[in-house]
Formats: structure tokens, C-alpha cells, sequence
């Protein structure tokens, strides 16, 4: 996670202090308030790289749980109801339209579009639910990096104005603006969040591939689904 070296800044107002006799060019003041407008923009680039990171991972379980998830729910709820219908129950739905194609009264039609209305909703809620479940993490983990994200650039911006401020009473500015952003702690900082987020991403790609593969309608399709499930929620909490 990004580090949080702030207090490395205020041993350099201390070491600018020292050297406060001096006299400093007007570049350095220059320096120091370009290094705020830089923050600014890395902020942005980097809040732009998370929300394109989390839109596509959320796009990733959304497949999963539309295009693999759903279709397995409902074949695997109906293979169950015939299993009762075939086996003389009659609170299968499968028994409810076989009477109303058989019969074709009002009670048995009704019947019929009750059991099949509750059917869909049930269907819709177990996805649902399971889609809530898969995205739930995700939604707390893009929360917590992005407070912690800015409040790292909020402290960050804060101590670089001290700075500034500093400088336009001192005498004199020893580092270059990279020197002063590795002091400040964001070195590194963009191939640090990049690696992380690429590899997350890449890994949660490659369970959605496999999960399409998945025969819905299969034997071993419920414990297939389990273990892709399974294999995404530790995925995702390794992050």
C-alpha cells in the first residue's frame, strides 16, 4: 500500500531553516509551487487509474454472475423441480403448468402464473444476491484505497505548501523537484498501485474465462460454479 512518509517534509523545513542565512534564487520558490500542481495532477491520474480498475473488475463479476451464474441457478432450481414433479409432487411448478395445459380453467391458469411469477422472483433474488455478494468487497476495498489515496495527497499537498511557504523566507533550496517528491514519499508510487491493480485484474480475467467454459447444465456444474466462486472472493481478498 502507498507509504506514508510524510514526516520526511518537515526534516527538510528543518534542514532549510539551518541554511536560512543564505540566499536562494527566485527558481526555488517556482520549484516548489510546480511540485503542488504536479500533486494535483498525479492525484487525479491515479484516481482515474482506480476507477478504471474497479469499473472493470466490477464489468468482470457482472459477466460472471449474468452469463454464467444465472443460467446455472436456474437450470439447477429446475432440474430440482422436475425431480418433484416426476416423483409425484405436486408443488412442483412443472405441475402447475401441466395442469393448466390440461385443464385450462381460471383457478388452474392462476395457479400456473403464481407459481412461475414466484419462480422469476426467486431466481432474481438468489442472483442477486449472489451478485451482492461477489461485489460487496470489492465496493469496501475501492472506498478504503480511495480515503486512503487522498488523505496521502491531501496530507501530501498540505505539507508541500508548508514548504512553499517556508521557502519564500529562506535562503536556499538543495534539491531538484524529483529529490523533494522522494523526500515527500510518492517515488515509486505509480508502479506500485499499477502492478497491484494490473495483477488483480488479470487473475479475476482468467476465472471469468474459465467460468464461461462451464458446462451450466452439467453434473458438476454446481460444485464447478462453487470453486470459480470460491477462487474470486480469495482473489480479490489477497488484494
Amino acid at each position: 500500500m502507498i507509504k506514508k512518509n510524510y514526516p520526511h517534509i518537515f526534516h527538510l523545513i528543518l534542514v532549510f531553516c539551518f541554511f536560512s542565512c543564505a540566499s536562494i534564487p527566485k527558481e526555488s520558490v517556482t520549484i516548489s509551487e510546480q511540485i503542488g500542481k504536479d500533486l494535483i495532477v498525479l492525484k487525479e491520474s491515479h484516481e482515474n487509474l482506480l476507477n478504471l480498475y474497479y469499473s472493470d473488475l466490477k464489468s468482470e463479476i457482472n459477466k460472471f454472475v449474468d452469463e454464467v451464474y444465472a443460467p446455472f441457478i436456474i437450470s439447477f432450481v429446475l432440474k430440482d423441480e422436475l425431480r418433484t414433479y416426476t416423483e409425484g409432487g405436486e408443488e412442483s411448478i412443472y405441475f402447475s403448468l401441466f395442469q393448466a395445459a390440461e385443464n385450462s380453467d381460471e383457478n388452474s391458469t392462476s395457479k400456473a402464473l403464481t407459481d412461475m411469477s414466484d419462480f422469476v422472483m426467486a431466481a432474481r433474488e438468489q442472483i442477486e444476491n449472489k451478485r451482492k455478494e461477489l461485489l460487496s468487497p470489492i465496493l469496501l476495498e475501492e472506498d478504503s484505497i480511495t480515503n486512503e489515496i487522498n488523505n496521502s495527497y491531501n496530507n501530501t499537498l498540505y505539507a508541500n505548501s508548508v514548504l512553499t511557504a517556508h521557502l519564500r523566507s529562506l535562503q536556499k533550496l538543495k534539491d531538484t523537484q524529483n529529490e523533494a517528491l522522494n523526500l515527500i514519499g510518492l517515488e515509486g508510487i505509480d508502479s506500485e498501485i499499477s502492478s497491484k491493480l494490473s495483477g488483480v485484474s488479470n487473475q479475476i480475467s482468467e476465472l471469468i474465462t474459465q467460468a464461461r467454459d462451464i458446462d451450466t447444465k452439467g453434473d458438476e456444474a454446481y460444485d464447478k460454479i462453487n470453486e470459480i466462486t470460491t477462487k474470486i472472493k480469495e482473489t480479490i481478498s489477497k488484494d
